[in-house]
């Protein structure tokens, strides 16, 4: 059989029931916007109708008036569509947050005129934030540095608890070309701030290799927390524990640390005069 190179993906299409139906749901439950409709090509009495998911990409519903809505589950047989997972972080979920609040549609846009990834960036801001806070009631001075570190870590994984699902979203954003340079720039304020809360007055070379250490513990703990279903996070905990039990041996290996560290740095350099303003 030969290989087909596809571009990408452009739209999915479904066989839906009435017109009006499809867009009672699609667009008035979900928050999907309709913004085309032409005739299904294939069958002329039906309509192709397009709705708006938020991601770049489209949703086209087959209609035909005179299909009526059955309210049970979908075939299973090969070649049925078995689910569609839809993806949080949208204009829809933007505006249906700005409408919870009692926002006119057009707030969400205007406090995120970048849209959605520019929303799911700025979860970890208010997260370093909360973090702060909670770590302004604990008796940091009374910790070891490691156990500081550990402390402000899941100080921030408790604030981000009953959004985790949102997060696991974020992190997809993130890998994005919009969101990798401004990931990289987030989770050094969030190292930066951790260290800083730890007793950190470094200003030479360790400075930035604290950082850079904290942030390779860091994002392995994230995606390992996401998966946790111990009670509050326990796992996460020992897990964390072990990373940084890892790291804090780094330091002693001498000068060849310094060549690797500085090559692993990446863009942390040049967000420290930003971060520190």
């Amino acid at each position: 059989m030969e290989k087909l190179q596809t571009q990408g993906l452009h739209h999915i299409t479904l066989v839906g029931a009435d017109r009006q139906t499809s867009i009672d749901f699609w667009e008035g439950l979900l928050g999907m916007p309709f913004i085309f409709e032409q005739p299904n090509l294939d069958s002329p009495l039906e309509s192709h109708i397009y709705f708006d998911p938020g991601d770049g990409r489209l949703i086209t519903i087959f209609t035909n008036e005179d299909r009526k809505p059955m309210p049970r589950r979908t075939p299973t047989e090969p070649g049925c569509v078995h689910h569609i997972a839809f993806d949080g972080w949208s204009i829809a979920a933007l505006n249906a947050g700005a409408r919870s609040l009692g926002l006119d549609v057009g707030a969400a846009l205007r406090l995120f005129p970048e849209g959605p990834g520019e929303a799911a960036l700025w979860l970890d801001d208010w997260a370093d934030r909360k973090m702060l806070a909670a770590l302004d009631q604990m008796d940091l001075a009374a910790m070891k540095v490691r156990e500081r570190v550990a402390a402000a870590v899941m100080a921030r994984l408790g604030v981000l608890a009953p959004y985790r699902e949102a997060v696991r979203r974020a992190i997809a954003l993130k890998a994005t070309p919009f969101g990798a340079m401004r990931a990289a720039q987030i989770i050094y304020r969030t190292v930066d701030a951790i260290w800083y809360a730890a007793g950190d007055t470094a200003t030479d070379f360790n400075f930035y290799t604290k950082r850079s250490l904290l942030a390779a513990v860091y994002g392995p703990t994230i995606l390992y927390w996401l998966n946790d279903r111990s009670e509050n996070a326990t796992e996460t905990r020992d897990f964390l524990d072990r990373r940084l039990a890892e790291v804090m041996k780094l330091p002693k290996l001498g000068p060849q640390l310094r060549k690797a560290a500085k090559a692993a740095l990446g863009p942390f350099h040049l967000f420290r005069r930003e971060v520190r303003h």
